[in-house]
């Protein structure tokens, strides 16, 4: 289902989750598809040929290191240190090798930004909807929602849950 929407609502289907995945890849009309790993989105999106691209940065140090399994739900990366990803930063980015925490996490920044900016589908979890309104609520720590929900011309919520009736 979810390769259905891509294929008709986004031009053969760039998407995005909040704190997961955007980006764009040229592949005739197609662009790039993103989605939390292991999930039905991310699934479909890669049985229809788009690639998947995360925008946690936990999930993305795992992703550009070769879709290494995470080792915790909630912090993915808690087994690396700093070292080990600055490493893996500077042979994936091709840039000289940072130290600062701070400097990192530009770094990564400035590797996912094209993607957001050229997505044409969002596609975010919900922590909650609101069925009156068809309004989606959506809760990060990272703010990558916003890039991923008000970029793309089209925005897709994958909800497993309770929907507040108003």
């Amino acid at each position: 289902m979810f390769g259905d929407v891509c294929r008709d609502h986004a031009g053969g289907g760039a998407a995005s989750r909040p704190y997961r995945a955007v980006s764009r890849r040229e592949k005739g009309d197609q662009n790039e598809v993103d989605g939390h790993r292991g999930n039905a989105s991310e699934r479909g999106a890669r049985a229809n040929g788009r690639a998947v691209h995360q925008t946690d940065l936990g999930e993305y140090i795992l992703q550009i290191n070769g879709n290494e399994p995470p080792s915790h739900i909630i912090a993915p990366i808690v087994h690396k240190d700093k070292d080990k990803i600055a490493d893996l930063f500077a042979k994936t980015h091709e840039r000289p090798r940072l130290t600062e925490i701070t400097d990192m996490t530009r770094e990564a920044r400035e590797m996912l930004r094209p993607h957001f900016m050229s997505a044409d589908m969002g596609v975010t979890g919900g922590n909650f909807l609101v069925a009156e309104t068809g309004s989606v609520v959506l809760v990060t720590n990272e703010g990558n929602e916003g890039m991923c929900t008000v970029m793309p011309r089209v925005h897709v919520a994958v909800h497993r849950g309770r929907c507040c009736p108003r």
